[in-house]
């Protein structure tokens, strides 16, 4: 049987999008397995998930500071992810972006193995841009993205479709036993991303400790950040600080999230109905996550608050956690819901090993 090769990697946005496309194949009988970097965060997460995974070389674009030695080990994670390909028997390659999915695109081009291309964002980030004209599809979850692709890729091979979520809850007991939080009253997950969030974890305790309505706090903080976190909140009885936390789990338990604004955790949070206090991440790529958590916001689904407003936070906070308000904002966050789009993708898969037209 041949394979669907996943190439992703490098961050969560990039590679809890690409396990639940493939969660949605294996369920349906799909043969499918990664190609991503060795030692990566995406060799723990998608092994844990139970696939195969291929791990290759693939080095790390620095903007500001170009190193030759990482161009270096991206060629030679090429040449890994050819003879991996080749070894899988590779029938399709599905890049998911981040720059650990480099050498699994170059390769696919190589070998002329089909390629398609999934880019969450509103800007593409730069593996979509280099092999956009190379593949068979190219999916967008943003509508502002195909702007930024090639006259070509927008009249041919685009197809816009919702951003995967891995579509699994647990029942709210269950993951609040699981978790180790309440069983009554609300909880507030804060997370900042697989990796964790310097400002969120410096500014939420302190919104908490002004808060006036009572929440437990479940604070994914990343490996980096957490014993730090852990000692700033020691002395708060209902704050759980954990340097890792399952986003199933996680999403199933609460109410209310702090986040940044990414395609992906806003996709969740709108599959599990959970509305969210936004904080952009100022620095991202033309301003994407700003735009991102100001649809959800016009769409009643969460609010606003940006880094040169964190003063605010807890106000906001306070208000976000009214019981009627929760209800209402819960609501349009579900309606925003992606349910569904995993088997979307694997439709448009099925079109491009059939050699058919994919453009939308």
């Amino acid at each position: 049987m041949r394979t669907v090769i996943f190439a992703t990697g490098g961050s969560g946005g990039h590679i809890y999008p690409a396990l639940a496309v493939a969660e949605a194949g294996r369920d349906r009988g799909e043969e499918v397995a990664f190609l991503g970097q060795s030692g990566g965060l995406e060799e723990e997460v998608i092994s844990r998930a139970g696939f195969r995974f291929h791990g290759v070389r693939a080095g790390k674009w620095d903007r500001g500071r170009p190193n030759p030695r990482q161009a270096l080990s991206a060629a030679t994670g090429v040449i890994q992810a050819v003879w991996s390909l080749r070894i899988m028997r590779a029938e399709l390659v599905v890049g998911f972006g981040g720059f650990a999915s480099f050498p699994g695109c170059a390769a696919a081009t190589l070998l002329r193995i089909p390629l398609v291309l999934h880019e969450g964002n509103a800007f593409p980030g730069r593996v979509t841009r280099w092999f956009a004209t190379r593949a068979r599809a190219v999916v967008g979850a943003q509508p502002e993205v195909v702007t930024h692709l090639p006259k070509s890729v927008r009249q041919h091979c685009f197809v816009q479709l919702p951003q995967p979520v891995r579509e699994r809850r647990v029942v709210r007991p269950k993951a609040r036993a699981d978790l180790g939080l309440p069983a009554d009253g609300p909880v507030t997950l804060v997370m900042g991303g697989s990796q964790g969030s310097m400002t969120l974890n410096r500014i939420v305790p302190e919104a908490y400790r002004q808060l006036k309505r009572a929440t437990a706090v479940l604070h994914s903080t990343g490996t980096r950040w957490h014993r730090t976190v852990s000692e700033r909140v020691s002395d708060l009885a209902g704050y759980r600080a954990l340097p890792y936390i399952d986003a199933t789990l996680a999403w199933s338990a609460s109410d209310l999230g702090i986040t940044r604004s990414g395609v992906s955790t806003l996709a969740e949070a709108a599959y599990h109905g959970v509305p969210l206090i936004m904080v952009p991440l100022p620095s991202s790529a033309e301003q994407h996550q700003l735009h991102n958590a100001r649809a959800v916001e016009s769409a009643g689904g969460g609010t606003v608050v940006e880094e040169a407003d964190l003063k605010t936070l807890a106000e906001t906070w306070d208000r976000s956690l009214e019981p009627s308000e929760l209800l209402r904002a819960g609501e349009a966050a579900w309606s925003r819901s992606s349910e569904g789009a995993a088997l979307r993708i694997w439709d448009l898969l099925d079109r491009v090993r059939a050699g058919a037209e994919v453009a939308s």
